[in-house]
């Protein structure tokens, strides 16, 4: 069945509304609608039953808005927030890559993906780390941590770089985010930078790319604002 939209159904209700009370108007009484109109009762039951099913439905959606005055505004400002959270879902700006079916695909097995493992929310500065699957390693798995440097692409070939400095030397692992042999990714310490891209931590001194392996996670409130690390190189 075709669910009408809302000015439409008001447009029918009160064109209903009309040709009820012109039919009862018309008739004084209701033995005369029955004497002289035998179909007439039946056409004012069938238009006061479809005047009351769409007062009623109207009836309830004025009660759910006010009930949720503020879900739309919500809904809107929530949105502008989606491209820096999952930036990954973000078509390709360039047109000539663009492809619906192909993007469709990409989006349901990225759902899909993301029913086996947990994807944090992190940014470039975030401290994150990542559990790979390692046939090399003696317990199958090996583990970095270090701070987001760049996060580019889109789809499932979505791609992250983390950098650290292990003994004296730089170190900068890039991770597929939907690769399968990634086991787990855990968001350290939740933060951003003043830059997108910082890249250029390779030409800056150690002190800027080093971090403990073994550093605790940092807490953060759910529902408080990303805080924004200024430090500058």
């Amino acid at each position: 069945m075709k669910v009408l939209p809302a000015g439409a159904r008001g447009e029918l209700l009160t064109l209903l509304q009309h040709h009820l009370r012109r039919a009862l108007n018309t008739a004084s009484t209701v033995d005369s609608v029955t004497q002289h109109h035998p179909s007439g009762m039946h056409s004012i039951r069938i238009l006061r039953r479809i005047w009351l099913q769409l007062a009623a439905r109207r009836s309830l959606t004025n009660d759910a808005s006010s009930l949720h005055p503020s879900l739309s505004d919500a809904t809107v400002k929530h949105m502008p927030e989606f491209p820096l959270i999952y930036p990954d879902f973000i078509p390709t700006p360039i047109w000539g890559r663009r492809n619906a079916l192909r993007e469709e695909l990409e989006r349901a097995d990225m759902l899909e993906r993301r029913m086996h493992i947990d994807i944090p929310e992190f940014y470039v500065g975030s401290i994150v780390a990542v559990t790979c699957s390692d046939a090399n390693m003696g317990n199958r798995q090996n583990r970095f941590l270090g701070i987001c440097i760049n996060r580019s692409r889109s789809g499932l070939s979505h791609r992250f770089t983390l950098r650290n400095v292990v003994e004296g030397l730089g170190v900068e692992v890039m991770y597929e985010l939907y690769n399968p042999t990634i086991l787990k990714i855990e968001t350290i310490k939740l933060e951003k930078r003043l830059d997108d891209d910082l890249t250029y931590l390779v030409d800056a001194l150690p002190e800027y790319s080093t971090f403990d392996f073994h550093m605790e996670p940092v807490a953060h409130p759910a529902g408080a604002p990303i805080p924004v690390n200024p430090i500058k190189v």
